[in-house]
């Protein structure tokens, strides 16, 4: 048995401001787009930092 394994990117720009997207991630390396989020942030970083909150919190899932 694999434990599943998740992605969080940046996934776009919109209006300069960044959102992020946490997908799951298959052995065949196939993704399935979990969460992204509803907010957009001025930069990457708060964007990132914000998503592995809500990864962290979704890991028990």
């Amino acid at each position: 048995m694999t434990l599943p394994m998740f992605r969080l990117r940046v996934d776009r720009i919109e209006g300069g401001r960044f959102v992020w997207v946490i997908s799951e991630v298959s052995p065949s390396l196939e993704e399935t787009e979990l969460a992204s989020s509803l907010n957009a942030y001025e930069s990457a970083r708060h964007a990132l930092a914000d998503g592995a909150k809500v990864l962290e919190q979704q890991k028990g899932l």
